[in-house]
């Protein structure tokens, strides 16, 4: 079985965001239909968007390494861990222009790629070198030998 995963981009929505005064473009891509790796590969970190109630939202930041993998939990912050970054298999986010909201859409399909191809590469195992430590090691001959002997008949 191959590893691989599909992305889904859905379409750009204007919004108007008060907090700008102003229109953004939303973008929502989802990982989906992972094989031989998790669909959560999209790191996001929490962040507290109003001190007073205590409500946090959440950035997305980066596409996953092979490490973050392993790293960073699935759909929640590890409070030990700082900065808190988690994984999620969605990203969701506004940006100011539709030309932004493609261009984002292009970087995430390449780095997705490239993820894909450091997972099968860390797949592959190849010899680069051996050593010993310690005396050499004696190959002893054995003291036996072994005669054979052929003949041919011709009639």
């Amino acid at each position: 079985m191959a590893r691989g995963i599909s992305l889904r981009r859905y379409e750009e929505q204007k919004v108007y965001t008060p907090q700008i005064k102003g229109y953004s473009f939303r973008i929502v891509i989802d990982a989906y239909d992972a094989e031989m790796m998790p669909e959560e590969i999209f790191g996001h970190q929490q962040t507290l968007l109003n001190p007073s109630t205590g409500v946090y939202g959440e950035d997305f930041c980066f596409v996953c390494a092979p490490d973050d993998l392993v790293k960073y939990p699935v759909d929640e912050p590890n409070p030990t861990q700082s900065p808190a970054f988690y994984r999620k298999s969605r990203i969701d986010v506004l940006v100011a222009s539709r030309s932004i909201a493609i261009s984002l859409w292009e970087a995430v399909q390449e780095r997705v790629c490239g993820l894909v191809d450091a997972l099968d590469r860390k797949d592959i195992l190849v010899l680069t070198e051996t050593s010993r430590c310690g005396a050499d090691l004696i190959i002893e001959e054995s003291a036996s030998e072994s005669v054979s002997t052929s003949v041919s008949v011709s009639s």
